[in-house]
């Protein structure tokens, strides 16, 4: 017998533990895309299971556009709140004057000690360019 719940033992000096705590489930999803003309890209990181305690999850960013040059974000960490089942991470959107085609941010959930990676664990949001493409003959250089 022990005081401790979960823990079982006899006279014999065996002691016997029962592990049934799961950890969190996290997902992610893509909800607004970024522009440059100031709209923030998100992604929704939505966790099941047990929120109770504040939860620290990695990710990792990759896709076709180059953080800093193409955009601004937070990197590697988000954190949940106890009792809070979602979190969001931004995507901001560098504008500059280059015509450029769509580019894209890819979120991709990260195993952890604390929490599994749940079936949706990576999502792309796109960053859409605000600048115009000369017409061919219209002072690009090409005719």
């Amino acid at each position: 017998y022990s005081d401790i719940p979960g823990y079982y033992g006899d006279n014999s000096g065996t002691l016997q533990v029962d592990i049934y705590a799961e950890v969190p489930s996290v997902t992610v999803a893509a909800v607004a895309d970024a522009s440059e003309d100031g709209t923030v890209g998100v992604f929704r990181l939505t966790r099941a299971g047990d929120v109770s305690r504040p939860l620290t999850v990695a990710y990792q960013l990759g896709g076709t556009a180059t953080m800093g040059a193409d955009y601004k974000a937070r990197t590697g960490l988000a954190t949940f709140a106890a009792g809070q089942a979602t979190a969001r991470v931004r995507i901001v959107a560098n504008d500059d004057a280059e015509a450029e085609p769509t580019e894209t941010v890819a979120l991709t959930l990260l195993p952890g000690t604390t929490y599994a990676p749940g079936a949706a664990y990576t999502d792309t949001v796109r960053i859409l360019d605000n600048d115009a493409v000369a017409p061919p003959g219209t002072g690009d250089g090409l005719f």
